[in-house]
């Protein structure tokens, strides 16, 4: 039984030899597919899917930077402004088909107290906030965060400036 055994064993090391001799020149190796931490050593193949196709961009329009220079201006004192924040970012929600509905959403801005808990959300309702459409948009807008006990205010660039400290106040105030 031995003597068999190394004959087919002879018979497969030559095999593999004249398969070597034959197609070793063009032989070339598989390669592998990237793991975590090859992914995360700046594999330049990745990186040239996103030359040319991203850039950056301005996260406020001219009406939200003006008015977001009208509310810093005039903030109850102690409490901080963050403009264009997601609703994912300061609303829990169990159930993740009503999740789903606004977790690609955000505000124009969200008052928070100094420990970052939300206040007050306040949205710039300029010429684009007209249509029924939109109208009805951002009541449901309004909905999702009053349900989270956080009140809206909308204003417009016509609000007075000197009304928005009172305005601020008197929404959250009346949250509480």
């Amino acid at each position: 039984m031995m003597p068999m055994f190394f004959k087919i064993l002879g018979i497969v090391a030559l095999i593999l030899l004249i398969l070597i001799i034959v197609f070793g020149p063009n032989f070339k190796a598989k390669e592998l597919e990237p793991n975590e931490e090859q992914e995360d050593s700046g594999n330049e193949e990745c990186a040239s899917d996103f030359d040319g196709n991203v850039s950056p961009k301005r996260i406020l329009t001219d009406s939200e930077a003006y008015n977001l220079e009208r509310i810093i201006n005039n903030m109850p004192e102690g409490l901080l402004i963050c403009p264009q924040v997601s609703f994912n970012a300061f609303i829990n929600c169990k159930i993740t088909k009503l999740r789903n509905q606004f977790n690609r959403k955000s505000v124009d801005y969200l008052i928070v107290d100094h420990d970052f808990n939300p206040l007050l959300v306040v949205e710039i309702d300029d010429d684009s906030h007209t249509s029924k459409k939109v109208r009805m948009r951002d009541l449901k807008r309004d909905e999702i965060a009053a349900a989270a006990g956080i009140p809206t205010l909308r204003i417009t660039n016509k609000t007075p400036t000197e009304s928005l400290e009172n305005l601020i106040r008197t929404h959250i105030r009346e949250a509480a």
